[in-house]
């Protein structure tokens, strides 16, 4: 059996992914959750070789969200979530350079 090996990035895009999905069907505690967790990959071993930049920006965009006051606001009314669910996007769209 062959073992999956992420790369960083394709680590951003799962976790953009699930943190966009969380948002989505309006799951706060789930959304926390994964916002928690992302927060925590800008500094983590993966990272502390070789800075990757979507790691980073994952990790700081989870920050952002953690400190919005209201996350069930729809995006259209909160230009701070607006911006982090569209970074969240970007992340989480497949590249061909991934």
């Amino acid at each position: 059996m062959e073992v999956l090996t992420l790369s960083p990035s394709s680590a951003s895009a799962r976790h953009a992914e699930a943190i966009l999905h969380a948002w989505i069907c309006g799951d706060s505690s789930r959304l926390r959750q994964e916002l928690e967790s992302s927060c925590q990959l800008g500094c983590s071993d993966v990272t502390r070789d070789r800075p990757d930049e979507r790691l980073e920006l994952l990790s700081a965009v989870a920050k952002r969200m953690i400190d919005c006051e209201d996350l069930s606001a729809p995006a259209e009314s909160n230009p701070q979530i607006r911006l982090c669910v569209r970074l969240l996007a970007h992340l989480a769209a497949k590249s061909k350079f991934d």
